[in-house]
């Protein structure tokens, strides 16, 4: 069997004066089409991420706990039940006693990483105590969140009458107390000539 072929070699070679034999010496060229498959292969690669959501009072920068975290984003695989997947995930958690909610084993692939790299997910979260807030970030760079939540506040409405005819009482003076993240408040307001009185901004939550 012959083994011999032609081989095509192109180089430039210098002309030196006074040397008339040159030495060519021939390698055996690199086989590209290994490393193309090699990476080819990595973008099969599935892999998994872990994101934490904390959740803070805006007023305080308290943590919130016992609320409900959304996590929204979409993964991206190259084959996974066919080639070029796209898979929604819509997750929640419950945030803990330092108000942090811990999303594990998200997955998410090489593919990913490379064709979709600014891809984002998004985290939201709110309560009947809390206006809802959410945050968005890259998902494949990101590990902690934070909300950050301002609380449902609205104008208390306090009426003042006479215990034995029901007749609004004017200009009657109205102490309260109550508890906010920085401690306790005290204040008074006045009633009108109706007997009301009106407590502005109290936390729909506030004892």
């Amino acid at each position: 069997m012959n083994r011999n072929r032609d081989i095509n070699y192109r180089t430039n070679l210098r002309y030196s004066e006074g040397y008339n034999d040159y030495v060519v010496q021939v390698k055996k060229g690199f086989p590209w089409w290994w490393l193309l498959l090699l990476l080819l292969l990595l973008l099969f690669i599935r892999c998994e991420r872990t994101i934490e959501v904390q959740v803070v009072a805006a007023d305080s920068n308290a943590a919130i706990e016992d609320v409900d975290v959304s996590l929204d984003y979409t993964a991206h695989f190259l084959y996974k039940d066919g080639f070029f997947t796209n898979e929604p995930y819509a997750l929640v958690q419950r945030t803990d006693s330092a108000g942090v909610a811990v999303f594990d084993d998200l997955p998410c692939s090489v593919y990913s990483y490379i064709f979709y790299t600014l891809a984002r997910v998004r985290a939201s979260a709110g309560s009947e105590c809390y206006q809802s807030a959410e945050e968005s970030a890259f998902f494949h760079w990101t590990r902690h969140m934070t909300l950050t939540l301002d609380k449902n506040r609205e104008d208390l409405l306090v009426r003042v009458i006479d215990d034995e005819t029901e007749d609004p009482i004017a200009g009657a003076t109205v102490s309260y107390t109550y508890q906010e993240a920085d401690g306790m408040r005290t204040d008074s307001i006045e009633t009108d000539a109706d007997g009301r009185a009106t407590i502005p901004a109290f936390w729909s939550c506030g004892v």
